[in-house]
């Protein structure tokens, strides 16, 4: 209701008369288990590795080719949720749920919500907690202790192109 239609409010700092205030929530900032339960998504320990592209179990974990990354739609999450809340028994939630990995949540009411691009991993527990460490180290398996400095050759997890520097675009 604070989106649309929004609440009246008798008067405001800047105005003595009533107006209509709408209000929205821009982004959702949790660590990682609140963020897939506020969204509605299955655990970070399920088979759905991303809340934002399409990589799906063990195989899709260790994928660092950035190509086949391709972003999930927010319709394509919308509708299965949708399904789950209209689901008649709780054996067909379960199913759905298990196929989709998506539950309904209150967000959906929201035309706007798209937890793939709304919703935030908060830096105390990206940073301060080691899950940054953790992605850019152990999971393309750039660890020291696995590639110890020696006469062998490092394999890099990937190769990206960088552009060069432009002071004209800085």
């Amino acid at each position: 209701q604070a989106w649309r239609p929004g609440f009246r409010i008798s008067h405001s700092a800047t105005s003595q008369t009533e107006v209509t205030v709408e209000a929205g929530i821009l982004l959702s900032v949790n660590d990682l288990v609140a963020a897939r339960r506020v969204a509605g998504f299955a655990s970070h320990t399920s088979s759905f590795i991303c809340s934002i592209c399409r990589l799906f179990g063990k195989a899709g974990l260790f994928n660092t080719d950035h190509s086949q990354w391709t972003p999930r739609d927010r319709n394509e999450l919308f509708h299965p949720g949708t399904m789950l809340r209209d689901a008649k028994s709780v054996k067909e939630r379960k199913n759905l749920f298990s196929k989709y990995g998506v539950r309904w949540t209150s967000f959906w009411l929201l035309e706007y919500w798209d937890p793939t691009r709304q919703l935030v991993i908060d830096s105390m527990h990206c940073i301060l907690e080691g899950l940054v460490q953790y992605q850019c180290r152990d999971i393309p398996r750039l660890d020291a202790s696995t590639h110890p400095v020696s006469s062998k050759v490092i394999n890099y997890a990937f190769a990206w192109q960088w552009l060069p520097y432009n002071a004209d675009f800085a």
